[in-house]
């Protein structure tokens, strides 16, 4: 038979040497080992990420496992097994020709990984990765009352002492933002790498404000406390009785500023007190007081320096209360002693937007970009960043802005590479000293640029 002029095995031919090649399977085998023994670790769960596919195994009673036949190309992969710190996608190369090479882990606590290439008699590529495993620590305890009666449904915090958050894997992650307390007052946080973390527990069924934080064993401030340290595969046990330490009381009023809209009757007023100095990593315990009509109160203050912010916020009518907008506020230093404090005013000031403008230089083209504007220790409007778009020209106005201490970002759109290089409100430089809101004058918010670097602008 003929086929315009071709002959049927020399179409068969043509046929077959222009099929695409086939790459040979590979097989990938390894030993998941305890980093710290090094035994092996029997029943882990191992998973390779490729699309459309993932592969799964489990290893051995001795740690090890295999993919018999899986296609060469880019995978990730991720392993668990209980009482282990996970490592999770991470990425591997099953193709080339490297022979050995060390992997780093991302997202745990684990010492490296190691993969090693070889080629069997018939040819077939083989790849072997080792995996430590690191033991997760575990914190155990049992919260009661000044009483010494259990504490149930207490808040339990753990944090780094480095004051850095706490990495580590799913389980303690998951468990740290529901961790309380049952009714037996016993809590449980499990999931930790190895280090040293301050445990403390607040008491949330009472709200009594002489009942304090208390950090393990006993004290009512970080700084006072004792780091519990924790190494790989330890479990200890923390027990902490809750202080209850009365303070003096603080009231005064709120005064807004004239013609201003906080008369609406959407307005709201929140008065906030803040340690001037906490210790590093920790968050605020003193309370808030939201002002009912123009007065407020703390009580139970300890003596110290604190500061204290109000912001005032108006909900247009058919917004939602996230869209809110500041109208007023005031962020001053309080010293607290061992007396009371009685009709203290506080004299908001009116908070304006911020315009400014960008400069671009460095070779920079002008071109859209984002400007966000994050509390770093203040009371912001909403959970959202004060944002603004602008365009070539540069210019841009800043809403949104609460009370407080605020860094400054300049996020790329389109991905383009910009550096930031200053920003400054008249004398102030923002990049080394935040802007404080709210602000006197009508100075501008001028930023520079350039494009001599392709990465996200943030601020400090």
């Amino acid at each position: 038979m003929r086929l315009l002029g071709f002959s049927s095995s020399l179409l068969t031919l043509l046929l077959v040497t222009h099929l695409p090649a086939q790459s040979p399977a590979v097989l990938l085998e390894g030993d998941i080992v305890n980093a710290t023994t090094g035994a092996a670790i029997p029943n882990a769960r191992i998973k390779l990420e490729k699309l459309p596919k993932d592969f799964y195994a489990k290893a051995d009673n001795q740690g090890h496992f295999q993919f018999a036949a899986v296609p060469p190309g880019n995978y990730m992969w991720s392993v668990e097994s209980p009482g282990f710190l996970p490592v999770e996608r991470n990425p591997l190369s099953l193709a080339g020709t490297a022979t050995s090479r060390d992997v780093a882990p991302r997202r745990a606590a684990v010492e490296t990984a190691k993969v090693t290439r070889y080629d069997a008699a018939d040819g077939t590529p083989h790849f072997k990765l080792t995996v430590p495993l690191t033991a997760y620590a575990v914190i155990t305890g049992r919260v009661t009352d000044p009483y010494g009666l259990p504490a149930e449904d207490c808040r339990i915090s753990v944090v780094g002492a480095d004051g850095n958050p706490v990495r580590s894997g799913r389980a303690f992650t998951t468990a740290i933002g529901q961790l309380r307390t049952d009714e037996k007052g016993e809590f449980r946080a499990a999931g930790l790498p190895p280090g040293a973390y301050y445990v403390s527990a607040t008491m949330t069924f009472l709200r009594d404000t002489s009942l304090r934080t208390t950090y393990f064993p006993g004290a009512i401030d970080q700084a006072s406390a004792k780091p519990v340290q924790l190494s790989a595969g330890q479990k200890t046990r923390t027990d902490i009785q809750i202080v209850q330490l009365t303070g003096v009381q603080i009231t005064g009023r709120v005064i807004s500023p004239p013609d201003s809209p906080a008369a609406d009757g959407r307005a709201r007023t929140n008065v906030e007190l803040i340690p001037s100095l906490p210790a590093r990593g920790e968050g605020r315990n003193t309370g808030v007081a939201s002002s009912a009509g123009d007065s407020f109160l703390f009580s139970n203050v300890l003596p110290g320096k604190y500061t204290l912010m109000a912001l005032t916020t108006i909900q247009p009518e058919g917004a939602r209360p996230r869209d809110s907008k500041s109208a007023a506020g005031l962020m001053r230093e309080v010293e607290v002693s061992s007396q009371n404090i009685d009709l203290l005013d506080l004299a908001l000031q009116p908070i304006h937007d911020i315009s400014g403008a960008v400069t671009f230089a460095g070779g920079c083209a002008p071109r859209p970009l984002q400007i966000a504007l994050r509390p770093a220790g203040g009371l912001a409007t909403s959970g959202r960043p004060a944002t603004v778009t602008f365009g070539a020209d540069g210019k841009f106005v800043v809403t949104g802005i609460g009370v407080g201490t605020f860094t400054v970002e300049a996020l790329p759109r389109m991905n383009p590479a910009v550096q930031l290089r200053s920003i400054r409100l008249g004398d102030r430089d923002v990049l080394r000293d935040g802007l404080t809101s709210p602000s006197t004058g009508d100075d501008q918010l001028l930023i520079t640029v350039d494009c001599t670097t392709p990465n996200l602008v943030r601020l400090p």
